[in-house]
């Protein structure tokens, strides 16, 4: 007759299988916080794609262009160009309309140049050795505006690993003058233990230059 108790190789199994099961849970919940991390790093990374967009948008929206800088006699206030992006297409320099104070005259602003700032050099998203350029000891990958020797972040996000800019005939006007202006911008941002995980994302947009 059979003893009471458990065998030796009855707790061995019995121990085996609750150590699998352990692992599989452990498995599960490691998956799970990883997913959680990739969904709040992508979402922090397009809502800061969208800011900066926002504020491009914003800045450049009354841009003359052809349409009035161009045409003869020119519509635009004197001493004002069109819009112009850079041969890397990474940079773009406009003048907007300025309000004179007490008339319903407008003059051009002075040059405004809205660029990217990437300290980044091989794209992998970490402050390397020699990569910060200006010594504050952050990785600057950001949208500027400057004017008048003073400059300005656009946008929340310091994620922008690529910016494009070039400009467009409007698809809805009968002549092919430039006057949209299509942006493209990449983001991307390190996430998770180590920082060893890469979460990247887009944005697209075109612009209808006002002037």
């Amino acid at each position: 007759m059979r003893s009471k108790g458990f065998t030796l190789l009855e707790m061995m199994m019995a121990v085996s299988i609750l150590a699998i099961v352990g692992l599989l849970g452990l498995i599960v919940i490691s998956s799970s916080a990883e997913s959680a991390e990739l969904a709040q790093a992508k979402a922090e990374v397009q809502a800061g794609l969208r800011d900066v967009m926002a504020a491009i948008m914003d800045a450049v929206r009354e841009a003359y262009t052809d349409r009035t800088v161009a045409v003869s006699p020119p519509r635009s206030p004197v001493n004002v160009e069109s819009i112009q992006t850079s041969e890397s297409n990474d940079r773009i320099t406009f003048h907007v309309p300025v309000r004179v104070a007490g008339t319903a005259i407008v003059r051009g602003s002075t040059p405004i140049t809205i660029q990217f700032e990437n300290e980044d050099a091989n794209g992998n998203a970490l402050l390397d050795s020699g990569e910060d350029l200006n010594g504050d000891g952050t990785l600057n990958r950001r949208v500027l505006r400057m004017q008048d020797g003073q400059t300005q972040v656009l946008g929340a996000s310091n994620n922008i690993s690529n910016l494009r800019f070039e400009l467009q005939p409007n698809q809805n006007a009968r002549d092919n003058l430039l006057t949209s202006l299509y942006v493209w911008l990449e983001a991307s941002r390190r996430y998770g233990p180590g920082m060893k995980h890469l979460v990247r994302a887009e944005l697209a947009a075109v612009i209808d230059l006002k002037n």
